[in-house]
């Protein structure tokens, strides 16, 4: 497991939307466990995700109730990647508790809307949008992926429209021409449930392999269905 030293993170909290009251809570600051800290920079891919969903299994088989923070500075990236580490978040017993850095834009937004709680640096943004995707392969066949892929899309954003208490027509407006948070917004709305004044973290950084896109897998002579949060 990487080496990390965390500094002091000084919490300013606002109201959750989720809680439905007016008043505003403070804690003076949070002490982070360096063990307990994973880190998801760069783009969301498979060589992102895995190690961070490697880290967070084997913190969750030490200790299954002690919090997993998770800091977040991503443009977006691969749904499917990033579905891999929201159904890890949802299958252990851990709390993971997020902490965005700097950006949370189309697919991190949504990796952060699924942690247990969420908190954003009072100098960060969010941006949730609809996916794009291409389909390619025997002109037979090509219907039957694109009706699987609106499919899959609407059974995604449907499960984030239910986390922000929303309808499916309700988030697709919001994000038809792209919905950005500022920090306040993002704990109104319902995304966030603090916004933080302070964040000093330091991580190993990791070697990234080429960049390849990842898609569905089908038959290795067929190229993939793309499904991507750009």
């Amino acid at each position: 497991m990487k080496k990390l030293l965390v500094g002091l993170v000084t919490l300013l909290l606002s109201t959750s939307a989720f809680a439905g009251s007016k008043e505003v809570k403070k804690f003076d600051r949070i002490n982070i466990d360096q063990d307990r800290l994973l880190v998801l920079k760069g783009d969301v891919r498979d060589f992102t995700v895995d190690p961070v969903v490697n880290d967070m299994v084997s913190m969750n088989e030490v200790d299954d109730k002690a919090r997993i923070y998770l800091v977040i500075n991503t443009n977006g990236g691969s749904i499917e990647a990033g579905m891999r580490l929201v159904t890890t978040m949802r299958s252990i017993e851990a709390p993971v508790i997020c902490l965005i850095d700097s950006k949370a834009y189309s697919m991190g937004a949504v990796i952060a809307t699924f942690c247990t709680r969420t908190y954003v640096h009072k100098n960060a943004s969010l941006m949730f949008h609809e996916a794009s995707y291409s389909v390619a392969g025997p002109e037979s066949i090509i219907p039957s992926r694109v009706n699987a892929t609106i499919k899959y899309l609407k059974q995604f954003h449907s499960d984030v429209a239910e986390k922000l208490g929303m309808s499916y027509k309700q988030y697709k407006r919001k994000i038809a021409n792209e919905w950005w948070l500022t920090p306040e917004e993002a704990v109104k709305a319902g995304v966030a449930h603090a916004i933080i004044d302070k964040l000093v973290y330091r991580y190993e950084e990791r070697q990234q392999p080429p960049f390849f896109t990842i898609g569905f897998d089908y038959e290795i002579t067929d190229k993939p269905v793309y499904i991507e949060m750009k």
